[in-house]
């Protein structure tokens, strides 16, 4: 055998071994997953990333099926704390890939319907039962000339606010 006939013999052994190859590689069977069987394939359904934070009982990053709701992500995130607040929040709202999903607390909320004696303006005061522009510079006069207010009592140093007024408005002001 001469020396061509033998270097052909190996090129068309190298290409049946090559397309042995591919034939074998795509008609391999995938294995199946433990939970899978082969008339009830596991459908994996399309998930999105999202971060739940702020009132529910385990803020932080969880994957949720794309058809899910708000509602479903905070039941996700072991539920919400006795504090939450879902005033501005839409349970039914979709969920999005993304997402931050923040519950509030009631009582930030409270707290920030509340007016400082100790900051607010002129204006502010003056949405406060019982104080108009007059009483509401003569609060900051006093802040102004005695520094911030100790305690919530001190406004009645403030001439105008008796103690009837300040029951009013009591509940309505913080330091």
């Amino acid at each position: 055998m001469n020396k061509k006939k033998k270097v052909i013999i190996i090129i068309t052994i190298l290409i049946l071994l090559i397309v042995l190859g591919i034939y074998w590689t795509n008609t391999k069977e995938i294995p199946l997953n433990e939970n899978e069987t082969e008339e009830n394939p596991v459908i994996s359904t399309p998930q999105y990333v999202i971060y739940i934070r702020g009132e529910v009982k385990h803020p932080g990053l969880y994957l949720i099926d794309k058809d899910k709701r708000v509602n479903d992500a905070i039941s996700l995130a072991g539920g919400l704390t006795e504090n939450a607040s879902l005033k501005d929040i839409n349970l039914a709202a979709k969920i999005t890939d993304g997402m931050m999903l923040n519950i509030p607390s009631s009582i930030v909320e409270e707290f920030q319907k509340k007016i400082s004696i100790n900051t607010a303006t002129v204006a502010q005061l003056q949405k406060l039962p019982h104080i108009g522009p007059a009483i509401a510079e003569r609060i900051i006069e006093y802040r102004e000339n005695n520094g911030n207010f100790k305690n919530l009592e001190e406004i009645m140093n403030v001439k105008g606010i008796s103690e009837t007024i300040y029951e009013q408005i009591k509940d309505d002001i913080c330091l």
